[in-house]
């Protein structure tokens, strides 16, 4: 690649390089309870592209305590997902799920998450990415990608901690004013967490 087509593929919406045979590429796509309308799917207005199922937020499948359903959702949710990226309708990575856990309702997005509780989240986040990404070490049926637990959890909490032990004045979060993200794609080993 060029360096041009390079930077050019640093973004979301990826060109391609035409000249590679590269083909353009967008990876925004999201899974938090199915396939989502976003920027790297394509839904059509009518026939077998224009829907897919929509499971219950995160917040109510995580209150079901049953990791078996959530494993179920995840295998049905990245089958759907597949036959999307099959037909070059998305691709096949999704930012989900949300492994920060839920500890505070200002920063607005308790209902991507499954749960204040680290243990029941890490059982949640295992069965879910074993569902999508599937069992096959060779062929995984989509990439999961876990998103804003460093930003989110510990980088603002550590900030605020240092800020109210340095300051007489305590510092508090918006979440209207700070937006970190810092996602990683994990591929897991059943029994790791």
């Amino acid at each position: 690649m060029t360096l041009e087509e390079k930077f050019a593929n640093t973004d979301q919406n990826q060109p391609g390089a035409p000249r590679l045979g590269l083909p353009p590429y967008i990876w925004w796509n999201e899974a938090l309870h199915g396939v989502a309308e976003q920027n790297g799917v394509q839904f059509e207005e009518e026939g077998e592209w224009s829907h897919a199922t929509s499971f219950p937020q995160p917040i109510l499948t995580g209150a079901a305590f049953d990791d078996p359903l959530v494993h179920d959702i995840a295998t049905v949710i990245s089958t759907e997902f597949r036959a999307f990226g099959n037909n070059l309708k998305a691709g096949l990575q999704a930012w989900t799920p949300n492994i920060n856990p839920y500890r505070d309702p200002r920063w607005g997005r308790g209902q991507e998450v499954p749960s204040e509780d680290p243990f029941h989240l890490s059982s949640y986040v295992k069965n879910l990415l074993d569902g999508l990404q599937g069992r096959d070490e060779d062929i995984k049926r989509m990439g999961g990608t876990c998103k804003h637990f460093a930003g989110m959890c510990n980088i603002i909490a550590a900030t605020i901690a240092q800020a109210n032990a340095n300051n007489s004045q305590a510092m508090t979060w918006n979440p209207g004013t700070v937006t970190i993200a810092i996602s990683l794609t994990l591929t897991l080993a059943p029994g790791t967490l």
